[in-house]
């Protein structure tokens, strides 16, 4: 399986919305939409086109400092860090809220995931 392949099978693991059961969960999610969202762009562009070309346009504006595979995954990490961050700085307070919590670190870890795959796709693709 190449890598493109993996990255298309696991994509909507990572940005599909999450099944949440609290109002804790459903607001951390709110707290790390902006995140997601952000990272879903031109991640959303590889699972459809094979790559992300307008990140790299001379006149992209959003993704300032990305002018390689390299710089695109140090974004693209800490986008994931940015999505991680508030699910690991509030405390769950029973275990449905501990299992919404799981539910979103798993998407965050396939988050991550993806954004390496995205940068190998990259690399072959000569950025």
């Amino acid at each position: 399986m190449t890598e493109l392949e993996r990255f298309r099978e696991l994509f909507w693991q990572g940005f599909g919305a999450p099944a949440l059961k609290t109002d804790w969960g459903r607001d951390i999610y709110a707290d790390v939409y902006p995140a997601s969202d952000s990272l879903a762009g031109p991640l959303y562009a590889i699972f459809t086109y094979g790559n992300c070309e307008y990140v790299f346009a001379p006149n992209e504006t959003r993704f300032p400092g990305v002018h390689d595979a390299d710089s695109f995954l140090k974004e693209c990490l800490e986008l994931v860090e940015d999505y991680r961050g508030p699910i690991l700085g509030h405390q769950p307070q029973d275990e449905m809220e501990y299992a919404d919590r799981e539910v979103l670190l798993a998407q965050g870890n396939v988050m991550e995931q993806l954004a390496r795959l995205a940068h190998a796709i990259l690399k072959q693709q000569g950025h």
